[in-house]
């Protein structure tokens, strides 16, 4: 179930959602990655709170990596886990840089991406 989240500045109501195989792992992924601090939660109402910034940030890192994540699936299948994993695994960055310094290993490893 996505994350119903109310912006602090305006009281409006949003969503972050993040589905693989039928289960939402939004919460997860914000969790696994130190998001919590910028996030607080109302009992009463079951909703988180958060501002328009960090909302907006959020909002971008998660589409980013949700869109990364599909396309490492088809790296897998092309050139296999262990060699995509090889391309990968020394990325060391800031979480908003993640998926462009995957991108980047991905296409100095194996070429620019066509769909």
């Amino acid at each position: 179930m996505p994350m119903q989240i109310v912006i602090k500045e305006t009281g409006t109501i949003r969503k972050l959602a993040w589905t693989i195989d039928g289960v939402d792992c939004v919460q997860d992924f914000i969790g696994n990655n130190g998001g919590w601090d910028s996030f607080s939660y109302d009992d009463d109402r079951d909703v988180y709170i958060v501002s328009q910034a960090d909302f907006n940030w959020w909002d971008k890192v998660i589409e980013d990596n949700i869109v990364l994540y599909d396309h490492l699936s088809d790296y897998r299948f092309m050139y296999g886990a262990e060699a995509v994993n090889e391309a990968i695994n020394h990325i060391d960055c800031d979480l908003e840089d993640y998926a462009a310094s995957v991108y980047q290993a991905l296409e100095d490893t194996f070429g620019k991406y066509d769909q």
